[in-house]
């Protein structure tokens, strides 16, 4: 949502009045100011899309990290249910992260992967999607987009399969190979 210089001081002033007035709503003062503060109005259709006849935008980024934030969502939670035997299996496989298997965020002092973490922090803290995800430092302080690329790329040939198929510890570990193979020739 484009909105003018002039229209977002509108609206920040209007959601300081809403909050001063204590004003009972179905918009969230709070929500709307961080999204003008943080340049993320396209959230306002994601969380209002009735508003805007159900049209919810996704600016450039904003798919891509959605699809990071699920694949990782659905990683943690699945490895979280695998047997201590197949867990110590895909520790031993997946060294990268020395044994901690949870989203390390993207690296913050990166133009591109420092938007992707702005872009997850709004989605999470804001927009209170991936909620196992809230309470996070999302700063990696380490490139990981092109290993985030090629497990998306793997892990989306066994995403139709969830939640009827669980995934299996062959899989963690291949999604995680597939990851440190894009990683290695920059793809």
């Amino acid at each position: 949502m484009e909105l003018s210089k002039a229209e977002k001081l509108i609206l920040a002033m209007l959601c300081d009045i809403h909050e001063h007035l204590k004003v009972q709503s179905d918009i969230d003062s709070k929500l709307v100011k961080s999204a003008l503060w943080g340049d993320k109005t396209w959230g306002l259709t994601w969380e209002y899309s009735m508003l805007f006849g159900g049209s919810i935008e996704k600016p450039e980024g904003v798919s891509e990290v959605v699809d990071i934030l699920d694949m990782w969502s659905a990683i943690e939670s699945y490895y979280g249910r695998l047997s201590p035997e197949d867990q110590q299996l895909v520790k031993s496989e997946v060294r990268r992260f020395g044994g901690d298997l949870r989203f390390p965020g993207f690296d913050g002092n990166d133009e591109v992967e420092g938007n992707y973490m702005s872009i997850s922090e709004f989605l999470v803290n804001d927009l209170h999607r991936f909620g196992s995800f809230r309470g996070r430092d999302f700063n990696s302080h380490h490139p990981f987009l092109d290993m985030y690329r090629g497990m998306v790329k793997a892990f989306s040939k066994v995403r139709p399969q969830i939640p009827d198929s669980p995934l299996s510890a062959a899989q963690i570990i291949s999604i995680f190979k597939s990851g440190d193979n894009a990683e290695a020739v920059g793809k």
